[in-house]
């Protein structure tokens, strides 16, 4: 009821309001039994008197009751109302009875309880200075100093009561409001428990599909790179058995050394390691697999590296390394090429790969995983890919990765 602090307050009541106003509506009750019973106390009035007092003691209930009802609280014009219509009918009778006469000691402790917390304090001083203020004009020295204190004391202690019931009721709407903040927090943190384990099952399931297409992508380039080297070698030792048994067996040789070092590289993709020797160069490693090639495959390969040449970051040096083996291997397997030509540019800030076939061509090139996986490799390095063909005037690839200078990796 207290926390929300302002003038006009609307809110369903609970169990300290109507506690508060049974104790509001007693007052009445008790002021006309003893009007009724003791009228001695009261004057004696008689019967049209005794209903004018009935009726003032019930308009006097009522009217703060326009300012505090069920679902509603004016914080300052029901402690105000109460205070100065109860005040009035109390001076009245102090000055009917020339005694003094405690009827605002209820509602005081009521509305110092209700009253917004910027006037508690000035309605504590109104309360007792202005009663007090009275009291004495009306009975003068008729009363002795120790029925001043005594009421004085009277009411600064009702007004004690209803302040410390006031801070009660704070501290344990504040207490409430605490745990509800903590409830409502440990059902958010919850909550975003439950998020966070299904975005880690997410994250866990894309992990794994990354994995998987990272090592389908390598095997794809290496196996395909390798065997087709090994076929076009074993197309060449077919031919040689009959004509020169001791060349075929040295192109066996060779073609078993090649088959041993692609399941090498094999091995090391699966490992995630990269495919080349700590100390080769970007284009020393191409220079041997370009070699390799034309040997086994009967391909006539031009190489060109332009620009100066620099240390080039691993993910770079693999990914242009896995684009040349895929595309080498269309030329040869798809694009029946017997020329190729490769370009390897260092530029300032990118490093770029171009491979050109004389292969058949095509109009429309369907959209193979080869492909698809050189795009996807460059993509992630923030790369671009192009591949164009035309039918009878073969293929080509161009890869361009950025690179900053300042972050080369120096140890390849």
């Amino acid at each position: 009821m207290l926390r929300n602090q302002n003038i006009v307050e609307r809110k369903p009541w609970t169990w300290i309001d109507w506690s508060f106003f049974a104790l509001y509506s007693g007052i009445p009750i008790v002021s006309i039994v003893a009007l009724l019973t003791q009228p001695v106390q009261f004057g004696s009035p008689d019967i049209i008197k005794t209903m004018m007092y009935i009726s003032w003691i019930m308009t006097t209930y009522a009217i703060p009751l326009l300012f505090w009802r069920p679902g509603y609280l004016h914080r300052l014009l029901f402690p105000l109302s109460s205070t100065i219509l109860y005040g009035i009918m109390q001076f009245y009778f102090v000055d009917l009875l020339q005694t003094f006469v405690n009827i605002t000691s209820v509602t005081s402790m009521i509305a110092v309880f209700l009253i917004n917390s910027r006037f508690v304090v000035w309605y504590c001083i109104f309360f007792v200075g202005v009663l007090t203020a009275g009291d004495i004009i009306l009975m003068g020295a008729n009363a002795p100093f120790i029925d001043y204190f005594g009421v004085f004391l009277d009411r600064v202690m009702l007004l004690g009561i209803g302040y410390g019931l006031r801070r009660i009721y704070l501290s344990s709407e504040r207490s409430k409001a605490l745990l509800h903040e903590n409830q409502t927090q440990y059902q958010l943190i919850q909550e975003q428990n439950k998020v966070l384990e299904q975005y880690s099952r997410q994250i866990e399931q894309i992990t794994l599909l990354e994995e998987r297409n990272r090592l389908a992508r390598e095997l794809h380039d290496t196996v395909g790179h390798t065997f087709t080297s090994v076929v076009m070698g074993l197309d060449a030792v077919m031919y040689l058995m009959d004509a020169d048994q001791d060349k075929a067996k040295a192109k066996l040789e060779v073609l078993r050394k090649l088959t041993r070092n692609g399941l090498d590289e094999i091995r090391r993709s699966i490992h995630q390691i990269a495919p080349f020797e700590e100390d080769v160069t970007l284009s020393k490693h191409m220079s041997h697999i370009i070699g390799e090639f034309a040997l086994h495959t009967g391909t006539l390969v031009h190489t060109e590296v332009t620009g100066n040449e620099y240390d080039v970051p691993k993910q770079i040096r693999l990914a242009l390394i896995r684009c040349l083996q895929e595309s080498l291997t269309n030329a040869k397997r798809h694009g029946m090429a017997d020329e190729v030509r490769i370009t390897l540019s260092f530029e300032a800030d990118r490093v770029s790969l171009t491979v050109m076939d004389n292969g058949r061509g095509c109009e429309d090139v369907p959209p193979g995983f080869g492909l698809a996986s050189m795009k996807e490799r460059i993509a992630s390095l923030q790369g671009t890919f192009t591949f164009c063909s035309e039918a009878g005037k073969g293929a080509a690839v161009k890869c361009a990765i950025p690179i900053r200078r300042d972050t080369h990796d120096t140890t390849h």
